[in-house]
Formats: C-alpha cells, structure tokens, sequence
C-alpha cells in the first residue's frame, strides 16, 4: 500500500466527542487509516464531482493505480449522474439492490438466513463508537453497522495506533485484529464479491476488488503480528 493515499484522508463518517489528541507519529498506521478513510467515502453516498476529480490528481492517482485501481478505463467511472444511478441501484433502491448493513448480512438463525435491519451488529457498533469516544455523523446517524461507518472505525482505530505510546502498541493491534474478526472481515468480503457481480462501473468493481484484498491483508498483518 502506498503511504500516498494519505494526501486524501476523508473523515466525514465519524464525530471525536472525547477532547484530547496527541501528535501523530506513525506513519504506517496513517497510511492504512487513510485507505480506510477513502473507502468509506466511496461506500458512504454517491460520489461529488469534487471526490472523483480528487481522485485523478497526483499522488492519488498514482496511489490508486498501485492498488489496482484504474478508472480511466471505464469513462462511465467519471460521471457523476451514471455513478449516482449506479449507487443507488446497488445500496439505496428502490428495488432489488444489496443493502450495506452488517445485521442485513450476517447470519442469525444458524440455518444460513440473514439477519433484519437494526440486529446485534448494530448494536455492537453503536456501544464500541460510545466507549471509542465516537459519534456518527448526520448521514449514518441511524445506520451503526453500514459498511462506510466499519470501514470509517477502522481508520479512527489506525488513529489510535499511531499516536499510542510504545507499550500500548500490542494493545492497539489486537484491537483491530479483534474488530476484523468480530466484524468487518465477517461480512464484508462477501458482501463487495457480490457488489462486484451487480455493478455495472469499473468505479464500484475496482474499489470493491480491491477493499476486499486491502481487508484480507490486513488480517494476515494483523494475525501475524
């Protein structure tokens, strides 16, 4: 991953509520909490034209591009209209569509089924926000357990990670080996393996590939270390 996706950190998703911040010092953890940043953004509403022309400067485009995230081959990929039509299809409806919410998809019954709107998930999503010191924002203020608001809780616990003292280095990456396992990395995986079947747009599949890769490396990462 490049240390470059750090030039556009989008935390639009999460509210600090506790006061307090020390300097940052870890570069490595910023790079991945950026990444996690910008994947939320993608996930979280339909891409401004402001957030796609953003994506296509230096070092952005360079960053993307090591990701295997090239979308100057689909021209549908830089319209805002297409792209808002295509996020709706598949997040919003009406319609069929894949609702990106962690109760929606996660098994509840044992028998294979999924799980209803507003489940366990969100409720452990809404207790580990109020002891993180965190406050969704207005656009998830109901959704706890949506795709951006995980992938946006990741990067506030690669915050945390590069500004915790030595000692309390362990502590933080089992935190967020802990959250992949409890969480994001139960769902989401699969969850973008079938955005990517349903899209239409290299934006929504290429972004998705590579969300997927990004989650899978960071649980070999973080298992490991």
């Amino acid at each position: 991953m490049s240390d470059n996706v750090n030039e556009q950190n989008q935390q639009t998703v999460l509210d600090e509520t506790r006061p307090g911040s020390h300097m940052r010092s870890r570069p490595e953890p910023l790079a991945r909490g950026s990444l996690y940043s910008l994947l939320s953004e993608v996930y979280l509403h339909e891409p401004t034209r402001d957030f796609l022309d953003g994506l296509k400067k230096e070092p952005m485009l360079s960053a993307l591009k090591d990701l295997k995230v090239d979308l100057a081959q689909d021209s549908k990929s830089d319209e805002v209209e297409t792209l808002g039509f295509e996020y709706a299809h598949l997040f919003l409806g009406p319609g069929p569509h894949l609702p990106p919410f962690e109760s929606v998809n996660v098994m509840t019954d044992g028998k294979g089924g999924h799980g209803q709107m507003f489940g366990p998930a969100a409720r452990e999503m809404l207790h580990l926000f109020k002891s993180s010191g965190l406050a969704l924002g207005q656009e998830l203020k109901d959704q706890p357990d949506h795709v951006a608001a995980e992938l946006a809780y990741m990067a506030h616990l690669c915050q945390v990670e590069s500004e915790c003292s030595d000692d309390e280095l362990d502590g933080c990456r089992t935190q967020q080996a802990e959250f992949l396992a409890d969480h994001l990395g139960t769902w989401v995986p699969s969850y973008l393996a079938r955005v990517i079947r349903t899209a239409e747009t290299a934006f929504y599949r290429q972004f998705s590939a590579m969300c997927i890769e990004f989650i899978s490396s960071e649980q070999e990462a973080l298992s490991a270390g």
